[in-house]
């Protein structure tokens, strides 16, 4: 199946477009801010949230930007502190949660003693540590 080209769209045009498939936009000057900060196509992507069908792909009735912008940052919001709260498996423990079948050992979080990692599924165990 051959892919079909995108051609470029001014921000103008993409707002035309999607007031064209029913999204309500009461703020035309916040609708470009955003559009020209976030990228079209990312915001897009939360749109399944909000149209009618696959099939019909209009927006359902009342459906504002505010609405589609929000849950886009919600989105961010939750994946930044799923992040920010994994990141420590990164570094020294790297390998231990890629090793598939391996036991290794890694620092443990006080830095005086290991801990045994991954029982040969290719899976770690990860246990979030408290931050009191």
């Amino acid at each position: 199946m051959a892919s079909r080209q995108k051609t470029f769209k001014t921000i103008d045009e993409q707002i035309d477009i999607l007031k064209e498939k029913g999204l309500v936009i009461d703020d035309i000057d916040y609708a470009k801010d955003i559009l020209l900060r976030e990228n079209y196509f990312f915001l897009m992507g939360y749109r399944h949230l909000f149209i009618k069908s696959e099939r019909d792909r209009t927006f359902i009735n009342g459906t504002n930007f505010r609405e589609l912008y929000a849950m886009f940052n919600f989105d961010r919001q939750v994946r930044n502190i799923i992040f920010k709260n994994t990141i420590m498996i990164d570094g020294e423990g790297y390998s231990w949660t890629t090793v598939k079948g391996k036991k290794t050992s890694m620092p443990s979080h006080d830095g005086l003693s290991t801990i045994v990692g991954n029982n040969s599924n290719g899976y770690a165990k990860i246990t979030l540590i408290s931050q009191d």
